[in-house]
């Protein structure tokens, strides 16, 4: 299986699980944080171990002593990455929030109603607790989360995914709305076949991010991000797929 059918394949069943997380009461939501937040706390043992395996393979590729230090997971790091899920659920709710409503001169009621993107897709560098964070904003916000982290952390990202889903379950709600892509081989991150590209073009994705660690690309490749960045800010970050034809 090519790279661009396997990020198809994630991207449909996470499309699967959006009207389950959409419409459910901030309360459900709220809940399923809790229950991430003990989870992640009660496998730090396990997260821990696997962990170690992405810090000596660092070691062994020579990586710096700073891309080393993002690796690492420890007590401090793991209650940041606990305490942020329980922050999440005091804060304000906006998912299917009416904003303002206003009557027409010809009797039509007009509502703003603010709703979930849908799936986001977000690629990242090798921070492990970037995983935790990405996927407690999203429920948060009603949204489905595909994750595409560096290869370097990949058995910490799949030792906390799997943490995270045991949680989904145990709470009654879907393991897909929290999905990590497997393959972290260049071809599900070159432009021709990245994650955004993939998901996107089939319109499983509404929005992809990219958070990128400047500090570690070559120079050539910063003043480059510089100057597209230039004339629109989020431009290499974000990418929306097009909105669907309106039926008639």
């Amino acid at each position: 299986m090519d790279a661009k059918q396997y990020l198809e394949e994630y991207g449909a069943k996470a499309r699967a699980a959006v009207v389950s997380l959409a419409n459910s009461p901030v309360e459900r939501r709220n809940d399923a944080l809790k229950k991430l937040a003990e989870i992640i706390e009660n496998s730090k043992d396990e997260i821990y171990a696997v962990n170690k395996l992405d810090v000596e393979y660092a070691r062994e590729k020579g990586l710096s002593s700073a891309m080393v230090d993002r690796l690492v997971l420890n007590e401090k790091r793991v209650h940041d990455m606990t305490k942020g899920l329980e922050q999440l659920i005091n804060l304000q709710e906006y998912c299917n929030k009416v904003e303002s409503v206003y009557e027409r001169p010809d009797g039509l009621v007009i509502k703003k109603i603010l709703v979930p993107l849908g799936v986001i897709a977000i690629i990242y560098e090798s921070r492990p607790n970037v995983t935790v964070d990405a996927a407690g904003l999203c429920i948060k916000s009603g949204n489905v989360c595909v994750l595409r982290g560096g290869k370097e952390a990949i058995h910490s990202n799949t030792a906390i995914v799997a943490a995270l889903r045991a949680a989904l379950r145990e709470n009654g709600a879907p393991e897909t709305l929290v999905n990590l892509v497997q393959d972290t081989t260049r071809a599900s991150s070159t432009p021709s076949c990245s994650t955004t590209a993939a998901l996107a073009r089939r319109q499983w994705c509404r929005i992809a991010s990219m958070c990128s660690m400047r500090a570690s690309r070559p120079p050539e490749a910063q003043s480059s991000r510089r100057v597209k960045r230039a004339s629109s800010p989020m431009q290499p970050y974000l990418t929306t797929s097009p909105r669907p034809s309106r039926q008639t």
